[in-house]
């Protein structure tokens, strides 16, 4: 059986590293588990595997899922503990592969600081922030703001 403390380690691991996990190939996926697995037992002296971290993982999906179901009012959604619980932090969709992943920023960030050092016909290029994709801490504030809309609609 979980405990709050266990299940917000396997959550908490595997958000800070979404970026990483995605652009694991082979059996890099399966030795992710297996360092969230040994984290977790290494922290509170259980003998969780790589398997039920991963289904655990994807548990807490199906059950973030089942409850906007339900909110929506669809039969095939169900009101859950857990699903209540975590419910507001998956609804930013943390687990799924990133727009832009890590490597494609730090090429756009280098592609734009080489530009910020050219000059052109006695100008310099200069970009600013909103050339850039938009961060993760953006993207989560304007969920929010979106949220805080619908609400005050009445949607």
């Amino acid at each position: 059986m979980w405990t709050t403390n266990q299940l917000r380690m396997l959550i908490d691991e595997r958000k800070e590293k979404n970026s990483q996990y995605h652009e694991l190939a082979g059996n890099g996926k399966i030795m992710f588990w297996q360092g969230v697995a040994s984290h977790i037992n290494l922290e509170f002296g259980t003998n969780y595997s790589e398997t039920h971290c991963k289904e655990k993982f994807q548990g807490l999906i199906q059950d973030y899922k089942k409850m906007k179901l339900y909110i929506e009012g669809s039969l095939n959604g169900k009101q859950t503990k857990i699903g209540c619980k975590y419910y507001k932090e998956f609804q930013m969709h943390f687990w799924e592969k990133p727009k832009y992943d890590r490597i494609c920023m730090q090429n756009i960030q280098a592609h734009y600081r080489s530009m910020e050092s050219l000059e052109c016909d006695h100008m310099q290029i200069q970009t600013n922030q909103q050339d850039l994709p938009p961060s993760y801490k953006d993207i989560e504030n304007n969920h929010d703001t979106v949220d805080r809309d619908n609400n005050c609609n009445g949607r």
